[in-house]
């Protein structure tokens, strides 16, 4: 078993809120270290948000090892361990990236945000090709109604939701289900179309999930 720290979110925060304000400090900058079994190895933050952790590994990792993210600071009562698993990875990138989902949120401290970023959560690249059936009304005042499938190509995904490529517009505010092949087996997550953006022979559209996470689409159900 490791031996490092842990606690859950809430008293994270509140101990390294006490601790800041006591050394007159609202931030901290830390170092990073990735523990699995008797492993370790650093790292670098890409971006920390929310439950997403992005790093530049410097050693590898494989989709689906889970892990423990350690957050050292210069003051070692600050230190934080967080358990999470590996979904996502971009061996292109040199040194090579990865996407952690941790199981308990990153304190506001320890957030690192891309400049001018406000979203809640990281998004990763992806290009998984599938089918996105949805329901469309007729639209006459009548409750009939009926399924409609296209080819999609899922681009990014985060936690809450996914973008995709396909060659119609699905309408705003449907339910949708997007189904692709993971390892030979049929994957799906369902969600509700959010926003569309029509484009010359197709469009980009984004949902919002119901019930799952984005992760399933690293192959990674949390």
């Amino acid at each position: 078993m490791l031996n490092t720290p842990r606690l859950n979110s809430t008293s994270i925060h509140q101990r390294l809120s006490r601790q800041l304000t006591a050394m007159n400090k609202t931030d901290i900058k830390p170092q990073l270290e990735i523990l699995s079994g008797a492993s370790r190895s650093g790292a670098s933050i890409l971006e920390a948000n929310g439950f997403d952790l992005q790093i530049a590994a410097k050693s590898s990792l494989s989709l689906r090892q889970r892990v423990v993210v350690l957050f050292r600071s210069e003051i070692a009562s600050l230190d934080v361990a967080i358990p999470g698993v590996v979904h996502w990875l971009n061996t292109r990138a040199n040194p090579p990236e990865a996407g952690i989902a941790l199981q308990e949120a990153i304190p506001e401290e320890l957030t690192v945000r891309q400049p001018g970023c406000v979203r809640n959560s990281i998004r990763y690249a992806c290009k998984i090709h599938g089918t996105l059936s949805w329901t469309h009304s007729a639209g006459d005042g009548n409750s009939s109604s009926s399924i409609i499938k296209a080819a999609a190509t899922a681009m990014n995904y985060s936690r809450d939701g996914f973008c995709m490529q396909l060659n119609t517009e699905p309408a705003i505010g449907s339910s949708a289900t997007f189904m692709w092949q993971n390892d030979r087996q049929e994957s799906r997550i369902q969600g509700i179309v959010r926003w569309v953006i029509g484009q010359s022979g197709g469009a980009m559209a984004g949902c919002e999930l119901i019930d799952c996470k984005g992760y399933m689409l690293g192959g990674v159900d949390v």
